[in-house]
């Protein structure tokens, strides 16, 4: 959810200034980022008579009148300019950015935007020619300083505005920190220490995208060991704020001083939602799959797309199932490691009977939303999170049968229930049927709702498994370690042998 906190960047200016108002950027006019295929009749008209067309308006900058500020505009452009929403001041910042001034304007009492200019390295030298356009002057919006991109924004540019291209890496604005992306085994054990110590990373919380709680923060309010574990791995201030925070870090005004409440606007928030006044817009629930293109567009630009939009796990998955098995819930109780039998007996309730038979425990007739913090908590300590925990626990039986996707939906339509059995607590028949006697169309539905052999009966016995999770043949009958494990079919095999030799 957005921050709370106040910006750490205000619209108006906090510089020391001689200046006796200080600066304050203009109100943007709205109508100017409208496509032209929304535009009214009456706007089109006015924008034609400024020699504007479909292409010049949708591409910002491409208008030549934009090289001109106020003062040099006719009376008529002045005119057709107020019937969009501009006066003096709108258009001299949003339209211009202030490049029509002379140098010695730019410090002018009601103007004061000499210094955002100084910021991006222009003097009065660079601004007349006589010496060589400063390096910002070259470089692309999020390849400018913390620094240079505020200034820039005080002039009233954004992404598109500055670039004056739309500038993508593989259709994002910034290229993807490949590092990040690496799952946690994959990544070298210095950077999964670091990871660990100087973020608070685990395995588990990295391989969720967006599952931990330091990517709801921006880079301004990390602590310096945090900025400094995190340029360790490779981040920079920016590549973090779109990367890892796609900006919801950011007050409103943020958001709108850089131009990124554009996108979030595309998705449905407003200041109102984004402050938590109103309830979040409809997107922030939706799948992926099921955002418009410009609601994908939208998302891009603010560094997402499907993985960390749908907050998926990048363990590696081999198996079956959409999500990777959280193995060690099918790990014996007296198997398991003292932390996570901890975790599982503390506020989740587990004993060595709940844990063994599957689905007995009523912590498993929740869905994570009806779980507390706490639970959540030592939910996370034993390997879960929402997703695996709402299938491997509970296979959605907490779910309103409208709440199911339609792939969920037709898998339960196969194994025999529909929208009035659904709130019921009665099974389908098919649900009495041993798991090796189900057809491969039943078994292969049933694992959509991440059932399996050791699962699908609700009180089944966890058969022995191995530290990793993975089940024991079948000739190790009773588990090693509490008694002696008896190897029937392995004895039966041998017994003439051993007779032989003797």
């Amino acid at each position: 959810m957005p921050s709370e906190s106040p910006s750490a960047h205000p619209t108006t200016s906090s510089r020391p200034s001689a200046a006796p108002i200080p600066y304050q950027r203009t109100e943007r006019v709205e109508i100017r980022y409208t496509p032209w295929s929304e535009l009214t009749t009456d706007v089109k008209k006015y924008a034609l008579q400024l020699d504007y067309n479909r292409t010049t308006w949708d591409i910002l900058g491409t208008n030549p009148i934009e090289k001109l500020d106020w003062l040099r505009l006719s009376r008529k452009q002045k005119n057709i300019s107020i019937q969009l929403g501009y006066d003096r001041f709108t258009w001299d910042c949003w339209q211009n950015h202030f490049e029509g001034y002379r140098w010695v304007d730019l410090s002018a009492t009601f103007v004061q935007a000499e210094q955002w200019w100084e910021d991006l390295g222009w003097d009065i030298y660079t601004w007349n020619k006589y010496d060589d356009a400063p390096k910002t002057d070259e470089l692309k919006w999020y390849e400018l300083s913390p620094d240079e991109r505020f200034a820039a924004a005080q002039l009233c540019y954004f992404r598109t505005t500055w670039d004056q291209e739309d500038v993508l890496f593989e259709g994002f604005p910034i290229k993807k920190p490949v590092l990040r992306f690496l799952d946690w085994m994959g990544l070298r054990e210095e950077w999964r220490n670091i990871a660990k110590e100087g973020l608070k990373y685990s395995a588990l919380s990295w391989n969720v995208l967006g599952m931990d709680t330091i990517e709801a923060r921006s880079w301004d309010s990390l602590t310096p060991f945090e900025k400094k574990a995190a340029e360790s791995l490779g981040f920079v201030p920016v590549d973090w704020d779109c990367w890892q925070n796609h900006f919801r870090g950011y007050s409103w005004d943020d958001l709108v001083l850089y131009g990124l409440d554009f996108s979030y606007s595309a998705l449905g928030w407003n200041e109102l939602s984004w402050t938590g006044v109103e309830s979040p817009p409809p997107s922030q629930g939706t799948a992926w799959k099921e955002l418009t293109p410009e609601q994908r567009s939208a998302a891009a630009e603010l560094c997402y797309f499907r993985q960390n939009w749908d907050m998926l796990d990048i363990t590696p998955n081999s198996g079956p199932f959409l999500y990777p098995k959280v193995k060690v819930r099918y790990v014996e109780w007296e198997d398991l490691p003292a932390e996570i039998r901890a975790a599982a007996n503390s506020s989740l309730l587990y004993n060595d009977a709940l844990w063994n038979h599957v689905g007995t425990a009523n912590i498993e007739k929740k869905r994570w939303t009806e779980l507390t913090d706490e639970q959540r908590a030592d939910a996370n300590t034993v390997g879960f999170y929402e997703r695996t925990w709402d299938c491997f626990q509970n296979h959605y039986r907490a779910y309103e049968w409208d709440e199911l996707d339609m792939d969920n939906q037709d898998a339960a339509s196969v194994l025999g229930w529909n929208n009035s059995t659904w709130a019921g607590k009665d099974t389908p028949p098919s649900y009495d049927i041993a798991w090796d006697q189900l057809s491969e169309t039943e078994q292969s539905e049933a694992v959509k709702l991440c059932y399996f052999a050791d699962n699908w009966k609700v009180g089944t016995r966890l058969p022995p498994t191995d530290q990793y999770g993975e089940r024991i043949s079948a000739a190790y009958t009773i588990h090693l370690g509490k008694a002696t494990r008896m190897m029937c079919l392995t004895l039966a095999l041998l017994g003439p042998l051993i007779q032989l030799l003797l």
